[in-house]
């Protein structure tokens, strides 16, 4: 988020480390820069003049080289409630949708598909809509056919929640499930 957004730096100085059930709510800092991109494709595109804006910061867990921990209870409950305390608040306004991405995926080795579900559970506690920034990746693939599926089905967070630890619990320690998740969602509640 800083690379994108350089005035929110200062918040490392004032700001202590996050513990896991900890968000930063950064009301008021003022753009700089447009962008373009994400990752490798990020792009200066000019200067920014805008009004004050309202950001929120929540660490994801680096699963670089340990990929396979994310898929286990502990951690999967643990960026559940990341994001969770980071979507719940009143800024800017009480139900205002909640902009993400590809949250701990890249470079913390995320898997997109659970994080995406992840983020989208919590939101949906929290009563907000999610605007989902895929960035052109092809692991979310599949991202717009599942979330149809689940809200024509009527999936509560916690039959979602369900599913997604069925899956995590059925991976094997040579399994590559980068792009499996949405199929077993799919397949979990299609009748």
């Amino acid at each position: 988020m800083f690379s994108i957004a350089p005035e929110l730096l200062t918040t490392i100085i004032v700001c202590d480390v996050m513990g896991d059930r900890e968000a930063i709510v950064i009301s008021g800092a003022e753009c700089f820069n447009l962008h373009t991109g994400y990752s490798r494709s990020f792009q200066f595109m000019g200067n920014c003049v805008g009004s004050p804006e309202c950001r929120v910061a929540i660490d994801a867990t680096r699963f670089t080289g340990i990929q396979r921990k994310q898929y286990t209870d502990d951690y999967i409950l643990r960026e559940l409630n990341k994001a969770y305390v980071g979507f719940n608040h009143g800024y800017p306004t009480a139900g205002a949708a909640v902009a993400t991405g590809n949250w701990g995926c890249g470079a913390f080795g995320g898997h997109i598909q659970l994080k995406s579900m992840l983020q989208w559970m919590s939101a949906s506690e929290c009563g907000r809509p999610v605007i989902y920034y895929t960035f052109g990746d092809e692991n979310c693939q599949g991202m717009a056919d599942v979330t149809k599926l689940l809200l024509e089905k009527e999936v509560t967070v916690y039959q979602l929640a369900n599913a997604i630890f069925d899956f995590c619990n059925q991976i094997e320690p040579r399994d590559k499930p980068e792009k499996d998740l949405y199929i077993h969602l799919k397949d979990s509640f299609y009748d």
